[in-house]
C-alpha cells in the first residue's frame, strides 16, 4: 500500500488548520498562568476547539490516502484489500 501527501494527515501543522490570531492557543505556555486565566482578557476559538476534540474522539477522514501497490505489506504486517478497503489484522485497522 503507498500512502498519498501523508502532510495532509496532520492539517494543524502542515495546513495551517489554526484558531483565530487572537486565541490563546498562540501564546507561549509560560505565559497561561493563573493571574492570566483568573483576568478572563483573551478569545477562544470555541469553533475550532470543537473541531479538534471531535477529530480526536471520532477520527479524521483523508480522502484518497492509500493506493493499491506493491504487496500491501505495511511495516511488516500482511493486509487484505476488499474493494476499496485495506484491512490490517495485528491493528484491528480497516481504512
Amino acid at each position: 500500500m503507498i500512502f498519498i501527501d501523508t502532510k495532509r494527515f496532520s492539517p494543524v501543522i502542515y495546513e495551517n488548520d489554526l484558531p483565530f490570531k487572537e486565541d490563546y492557543f498562540h501564546l507561549k505556555p509560560k505565559d497561561i498562568t493563573p493571574e492570566f486565566l483568573a483576568k478572563g482578557d483573551y478569545d477562544i476559538d470555541e469553533e475550532w476547539w470543537r473541531k479538534q476534540e471531535d477529530r480526536c474522539k471520532n477520527g479524521y477522514v483523508v480522502k484518497d490516502a492509500i493506493m493499491k501497490g506493491g504487496e500491501a505489506y505495511p511495516d511488516g504486517i500482511i493486509s487484505f484489500w476488499y474493494g476499496n478497503d485495506c484491512e490490517i489484522p495485528m491493528y484491528n485497522l480497516v481504512i
